[in-house]
């Protein structure tokens, strides 16, 4: 019984990719010189796909940046925010990391499952609060706080080290003034060599947020604004409208 031979039909693959390799750069060509708005699609369909005319229309007359009054109020599908701004006053570094763990991770925590949130916390540099007040559960004085340095001794170290890691994982974006400088006994304990410790701390360690908390009482000499005996948070006040 005779063998059919088999036919080699290498030469007739060849010739079909060299055709539709050629379609497909007369129709490429062509696209540029007759759309040159679908230009930048055209490329990747099929010889034989379409742009229908209202995605054409649409995409001729989409939202420009220079038109802002045309742009959406908030992106798709979102329809509100919401901006979360945290102080750390009376924050002991023990309820820091228990607040950040629950807001920014979806760890399983003491508050229940983390929340998974972006979201930002400012820092103190010094203390020097004289309040009586205490500051957590386990009843530590104002001087247990999280601060860079113990007190208002800049060659102490407390939680720089805590402080520099939240900063550059993104859980501490702001710094609330040098220090809590906030006393009953309107004592100012704030200097500008207190200042220029911490500037130097902040450029060794690395730890420079962009935000400056502005707010507190008269004896915060460290912030910026107008003076009134007659309002102590007055500085406060100016922060909010910058």
């Amino acid at each position: 019984m005779a063998r059919r031979r088999r036919r080699n039909r290498t030469p007739l693959i060849l010739f079909i990719f060299l055709v539709v390799d050629l379609c497909l750069i007369i129709f490429i060509h062509t696209g540029k010189n007759t759309n040159s708005k679908a230009m930048s699609i055209t490329p990747h369909l099929s010889s034989t796909a379409k742009i229908p005319d209202a995605v054409k229309i649409a995409l001729q007359g989409a939202t420009s940046a220079k038109h802002p009054d045309l742009l959406r109020k908030f992106p798709y599908p979102f329809d509100a925010m919401i901006a979360i701004s945290s102080d750390i006053d009376m924050t002991t570094l023990g309820e820091f990391e228990e607040y950040h763990r629950f807001l920014n991770t979806k760890e399983q925590t003491p508050n229940g499952q983390g929340l998974g949130l972006d979201v930002g916390d400012s820092s103190w540099l010094y203390i020097a609060d004289d309040t009586s007040q205490k500051v957590d559960k386990e009843g530590h004085c104002i001087d247990y706080s999280m601060s860079y340095f113990q007190g208002i001794d800049p060659n102490k170290l407390k939680d720089a080290k805590k402080i520099v890691h939240y900063f550059k994982v993104g859980w501490i974006d702001s710094l609330h003034t040098f220090g809590d400088f906030s006393r009953n006994d309107y004592i100012i304990k704030f200097t500008r060599s207190l200042a220029v410790a911490s500037w130097n701390a902040m450029n060794q360690s690395g730890f420079k947020p962009e935000v400056w908390i502005n707010h507190g009482s008269e004896t915060n000499a460290l912030n910026f604004g107008l003076y009134n005996s007659r309002n102590l948070f007055i500085i406060g006040e100016i922060r909010r409208n910058i």
